[in-house]
């Protein structure tokens, strides 16, 4: 951590008329940010690898074909084997920012396990 970072949560922390913001808070909101940066860094590292590496022209990054993905196809793909969001984006020629969107949506009828497996959700039989 650079010093003048230090600094300044220090500023933020003992300034007098910022009483009511607590170490807590500022932790908390760091956290947040950099979970922000983190998914952003994911969004652009993910748009512009392709399977070969990355595209150039004239020297210029540029973006690459991208596909397209439904929850159909995720779950077409996961029928088959569990998959993490990494690999389906790659297959799919999508970001993993994407595939993520797909599995957040409440009736993808997909859940990620604890080590972030993607696998078709379990439906309780009717009788």
């Amino acid at each position: 951590m650079c010093p003048n970072v230090v600094d300044i949560l220090s500023d933020i922390l003992h300034d007098r008329e910022m009483k009511n913001i607590s170490t807590s808070d500022v932790i908390g909101w760091l956290r947040e940010q950099a979970r922000l940066f983190n998914q952003m860094a994911d969004t652009i590292q993910s748009t512009f690898q392709v399977s070969q590496g990355i595209s150039a022209v004239n020297g210029q990054q540029t973006l690459p074909n991208l596909g397209t993905i439904t929850v159909e196809k995720i779950r077409e793909a996961v029928s088959q084997k569990a998959m993490r969001t990494a690999t389906l984006a790659a297959q799919f020629s999508v970001p993993e920012y994407d595939v993520q969107k797909v599995l957040d949506s409440p009736d993808s009828g997909l859940k990620k396990g604890k080590q972030g497996w993607i696998t078709l959700e379990d439906k309780p039989l009717l009788r």
